[in-house]
């Protein structure tokens, strides 16, 4: 099989995208927000999560991502267009996982 059939047509990718950012944007708002609040805040490095931490967040941009879909019905068109769950979830996770990457190159 190939690729092309996993993830949505252009105008849906660029859309699922943009709400997985938005969404990662907001998770790591409030990451940083509750480690402001923490006394490890001012030992030092305290902005970058861990691996398991940036993993789980990413999985949890997934989470949120498929269920923004699911409530706007939007996985019957794309069931019809022959994207499955595991896609729209993959693609969503996408941006989560190298915004984390690029948190962890960028120097706080």
């Amino acid at each position: 099989m190939r690729l092309r059939t996993f993830i949505p047509p252009a105008p849906f990718r660029g859309l699922l995208v943009q709400r997985a950012a938005v969404l990662w944007l907001l998770g790591r708002l409030i990451v940083a927000f509750f480690v402001l609040l923490s006394p490890e805040f001012l030992a030092g490095d305290a902005l970058h999560l861990g691996l398991p931490a940036s993993l789980a967040l990413a999985g949890l941009i997934a989470a949120l991502t498929l269920l923004d879909v699911f409530r706007r019905h939007e996985t019957i068109l794309l069931a019809n267009l022959g994207v499955s769950r595991f896609g729209i979830a993959g693609l969503a996770a996408a941006p989560a996982l190298a915004l984390e990457a690029l948190t962890w190159l960028v120097p706080i």
